[in-house]
């Protein structure tokens, strides 16, 4: 029987990627196959041997598979002819755990949106194009995004082990820059001084702080030679300085021509020595300018060594290929980056909710990813109240105590229930949508809530109902058009007579940007209420007894 890698070895690589990937969809656990449903949503890009030479031509690196986006802003996962080669740098990894890991290294820097915040960073720093401020801005990348990847992979990978702490790709960026810097200051703290460059890591700062002491002692003390110097000139100078007094006098006289002669010649020289003075300074400027880019380009390589060395590592890792789509990001403006980022945030989120109803979860990385996307937090003005408005629904009923007939047994009114109306226009942003989303969870653990979706028009033609049983996974947005009410008359029509019977309450979600309500009111029975994210609508009907507001709270450090 042939070993399994030699075959492998023997096939196509487009069909070892897809034997890889239809094998996984079925042995891969909750978790894992979150990574390759996703990655299935992606366009996946399989490079020939043609293909693959004009990238190494334009990237000067050899990778197995990268992560990109195309000119459409769709995610992109690229594999090499490389990735064979690959395979085989693996002893204790079988060819599945080796994809598996790859791929879901791939997939976490798209969701991290990685390619744009290390773009943006190289603008906002104003860091230098070179192959070094890419290798170690992409060793940050990768060390945060290997802390959900095999550890095994990453040793026999020749991967960036993970970075212990819970920082931001900026925040360990920032953390290493500014180490290198502090490191170089000391180092031209030791160098003028006199004392040697290179100081032990595990005494630095006690060796730092004897070094500027001694330092300053030496300065001082060669600075009490000086005056004492120039005390002792200064004594010996008097006697002699009398002696000569008559013969400068009879000189002068005779030394006036030359004076004048000596005048002209030196305002000749003057001028000369303002003119090089003034080309020296040029020079000097051009030169500190240099400095200052050699200067930051050198912060930036030891920052690198730096983070490889508290991260253990004694060689050059693999290289990832980011910095093909940050050069492409790098021809835009700062503005240009972020926007693009958020156009793509959208994308990145209709793909997680594709694959979330087909497999009804989301790995706990990934939402914490998406919940670091929140620039502000929302909430409910007056929310005391706002619950007080639930009270009736939970109303008692008297039901015989069949222990003592003469008291009553109160029990709640299982038959209450909560028609929410969500207004899914195009104008309610991400974090509304999580809001009231989030809102009709909440709701959901405590009563049971029917949910009706509505932009210009109503959007499930039955209600989806939620309870603290729910998984919730139908709550999927389906409008995001105008903004109309118009269809909520058709209401009692989409509920049965059960249900009209027993909804107790409806609440409007909305930004209060509607075109048009109904005529008439809708469920003559219930209360309802509003939400607005916004605006109180100046025609909204009084039969919306009470309105409630969504307040933004900016984020801090954001």
């Amino acid at each position: 029987m042939k070993d399994k890698k030699l075959e492998i070895q023997e096939k196509s690589l487009e069909k070892i990627i897809d034997e890889l990937m239809r094998s996984l969809v079925l042995v891969s656990k909750q978790d894992e196959i979150f990574y390759i449903y996703f990655l299935l949503s992606c366009i996946l890009e399989i490079l020939d041997d043609k293909k693959y030479k004009e990238f190494i031509k334009e990237c000067g690196v050899e990778t197995p598979a990268f992560a990109h986006f195309n000119d459409e802003g769709l995610p992109v996962v690229s594999y090499t002819p490389e990735f064979k080669e690959f395979l085989k740098w693996f002893k204790k990894l079988n060819p599945l755990q080796v994809f598996n890991n790859l791929s879901k290294h791939e997939v976490l820097h798209l969701i991290s949106l990685h390619p744009f915040r290390i773009a943006e960073y190289i603008k906002r720093k104003n860091l230098p194009l070179t192959q070094d401020t890419f290798e170690f801005l992409n060793v940050v990348a990768d060390s945060i995004v290997n802390k959900h990847i095999d550890k095994t992979f990453i040793e026999e990978g020749k991967g960036v082990p993970p970075h212990p702490e819970n920082l931001t790709f900026e925040e360990l960026a920032d953390k290493y820059l500014e180490k290198a810097k502090n490191k170089k200051k000391d180092k031209n703290q030791n160098k003028q001084c006199g004392f040697p460059i290179q100081v032990d890591s595990s005494s630095q700062n006690s060796q730092n702080q004897n070094n500027q002491s001694q330092c300053s002692q030496s300065q001082s003390s060669q600075s009490n030679q000086s005056q004492t110097s120039k005390k002792q000139k200064g004594g010996s100078s008097q006697g002699s300085k009398k002696s000569k007094k008559s013969q400068q006098s009879s000189e002068s006289s005779g030394q006036s021509n030359q004076n004048n002669q000596d005048n002209q010649s030196q305002s000749s020289q003057s001028q000369k020595s303002s003119n090089q003075n003034n080309q020296s300074s040029q020079n000097s400027n051009q030169g500190s300018q240099f400095q200052s880019k050699s200067s930051l380009q050198e912060q930036i390589n030891e920052a690198k060594r730096m983070l490889l060395d508290d991260l253990g590592v004694k060689s050059n890792p693999v290289k990832d290929i980011l910095e093909k789509l940050v050069k492409e990001l790098l021809k835009k403006n700062i503005d240009e980056i972020k926007r693009q980022a958020e156009q793509f945030k959208q994308e990145i989120i209709n793909r997680i909710n594709e694959v979330q109803k087909l497999i009804g979860s989301v790995p706990g990385e990934v939402t914490e990813i998406i919940k670091s996307w929140k620039t502000v937090e929302i909430e409910l003005e007056n929310e005391d109240e706002f619950m007080t408005e639930f009270h009736e629904v939970e109303r008692l009923y008297i039901s015989r105590n069949l222990v003592n007939p003469n008291l009553p047994v109160y029990r709640p009114f299982s038959g209450s229930k909560i028609l929410l109306i969500v207004d899914t226009s195009g104008s309610i942003g991400y974090d509304e949508a999580e809001y009231f989303f989030g809102l009709i969870k909440d709701i959901s653990t405590k009563y049971e809530v029917l949910v009706f979706e509505i932009d210009t028009e109503i959007k499930n033609e039955k209600p989806l109902k939620f309870s603290k049983f729910s998984d919730n996974s139908e709550l999927v947005f389906k409008g995001r058009g105008g903004t109309s009410f118009k269809d909520l008359e058709r209401l009692d029509n989409l509920l049965s007579f059960t249900e009209k019977e027993e909804i107790k309450k409806v609440i409007l979600l909305t930004d209060g940007h509607v075109i048009e309500f109904p005529s008439f009111k809708p469920l003559q029975k219930s209360e309802w209420i509003g939400i607005t994210t916004d605006i109180i609508p100046s025609d909204a009907p009084s039969w919306i007894k009470k309105w409630f507001h969504i307040k933004k709270l900016v984020k801090k450090g954001v």
